[in-house]
């Protein structure tokens, strides 16, 4: 019965050249953006290796990630970007949020949608300080389609 409301679920694999490469006009230079759900699945396993995979062969020069922890926070050092934010609100495990760069964070700051009905995660917001000026990025996690009651 389920088969007939919920298409079959396959399962994903990244490969980097199903990405779209951005080029800058006139020789100007372009940034690699990725965003990342990993699901608050363990920082440990066969699954979190496929997102560490995954962020390694986008060798994005930004990476904005959703429901990181601290154990996510630790298994994230070992990738090659220097300049990082974490936003861990609480111990949850899926309540977090990350900010990977090849370029400087000016500055990140979180925003909370606590008094918006229905929010869950908070968003983070950084000035990164790139070759082509500061840009703006807002790492967000929607509302999931979820009933959030239990």
């Amino acid at each position: 019965l389920a088969s007939a409301f919920w298409p079959p679920l396959l399962p994903y694999r990244f490969d980097r050249s199903l990405l779209p490469r951005a080029t800058g006009s006139r020789g100007e230079p372009s940034i690699d953006v990725l965003t990342y759900n990993v699901e608050f699945s363990g920082a440990a396993g066969a699954a979190a290796d496929r997102v560490i995979d995954a962020i390694t062969q986008a060798s994005a020069d930004i990476v904005l990630l959703q429901e990181t922890n601290p154990a996510w926070e630790r298994r994230l050092a070992s990738l090659e970007y220097r300049h990082v934010h974490y936003h861990h609100p609480t111990r949850q495990l899926a309540g977090g949020c990350a900010v990977l760069s090849r370029f400087p964070l000016a500055e990140c700051r979180a925003i909370s949608f606590g008094d918006v009905a229905g929010s869950v995660f908070p968003a983070l917001a950084c000035a990164v300080d790139t070759p082509a000026g500061v840009l703006r990025v807002f790492n967000v996690h929607l509302r999931p389609p979820l009933e959030l009651s239990g």
